[in-house]
């Protein structure tokens, strides 16, 4: 849970005294040089999202191994998904045991990541943003920055908020489509408190947070593919903003996404 792009500055510099043919070459040269400066330039903005979008998938391993209890996904649920998420995005192998060692005790004088939760207001709109981090000061200090250019503060909201389980799953490969009629039957027989429509062929299962893991197992044995699971806010009733202030806020969740060391963020605007 982001910045984007890297911006080169070329600059030229002609001889007026050189030949008119000497000028012809230089023009030519320029217009080479100015095609592959372009093309630097959105390799280098792909190349850095890429990056920033290994680094989100990183923290996810990491959080999902330090809050699982357990680097193996065998025993592990939440990072069995996060790994298929890495995996599916072709992240270096290399990344993902880095990131699964960070999620080890840490070493005698380094500082020992954290899932940090920070309440904020956007006006009547809460939101609850989670971090991961080695060092609170840090990022505490760059999410301020980022509400504070928003018209954002920090204050007390978590009372808005219920804490979930949810577990994205989709029809495992070679099967038919599921239907709504299907996720909530598929609900109802691991007893999963709620299900959504995520509308794009996957559905969202809310568990109460105790029934997380043993909803997980009971949906590994069923022909479906594990997207997410994991442990999250959703807003008692959401808040009703104008189309000003909805632009506002998701701005304001984009620039906070953007920092590589929040993993979620929930508000309870509509």
């Amino acid at each position: 849970m982001l910045q984007l792009s890297t911006r080169q500055a070329y600059s030229c510099t002609y001889n007026l005294s050189r030949s008119l043919r000497s000028l012809h070459t230089s023009k030519c040269l320029l217009s080479g040089h100015n095609k592959w400066s372009k093309i630097r330039h959105k390799k280098g903005a792909a190349d850095q999202q890429r990056g920033q979008m290994f680094s989100k998938l990183g923290n996810d391993i990491t959080l999902a191994a330090k809050l699982g209890g357990s680097t193996d996904p065998s025993f592990n649920v939440r990072l069995a998904a996060s790994l298929l998420a890495a995996k599916k995005a072709d992240m270096p192998k290399s990344n993902i045991e880095a990131a699964l060692k960070r999620a080890a005790p840490s070493k005698a004088g380094e500082e020992a990541l954290q899932h940090v939760t920070y309440e904020a207001m956007h006006g009547q709109v809460a939101m609850m943003i989670e971090a991961l981090t080695d060092k609170k000061t840090r990022t505490g200090a760059n999410i301020k920055a980022i509400l504070r250019k928003h018209a954002a503060t920090l204050g007390s909201c978590q009372f808005l908020f219920d804490k979930r389980g949810r577990v994205v799953v989709r029809p495992a490969e070679g099967e038919p489509s599921m239907s709504y009629d299907d996720a909530l039957d598929l609900s109802i027989e691991v007893d999963a408190e709620d299900v959504i429509d995520l509308e794009d062929g996957s559905f969202e299962l809310i568990t109460a947070p105790s029934d997380l893991g043993s909803i997980a197992k009971k949906l590994n044995d069923r022909p479906v593919e594990i997207l997410a699971a994991e442990l999250c806010f959703r807003p008692k009733e959401d808040t009703a903003v104008d189309i000003e202030g909805n632009e506002e806020v998701l701005e304001l969740i984009e620039r906070l996404e953007d920092d590589a060391d929040v993993v979620n963020v929930t508000v309870n605007s509509l």
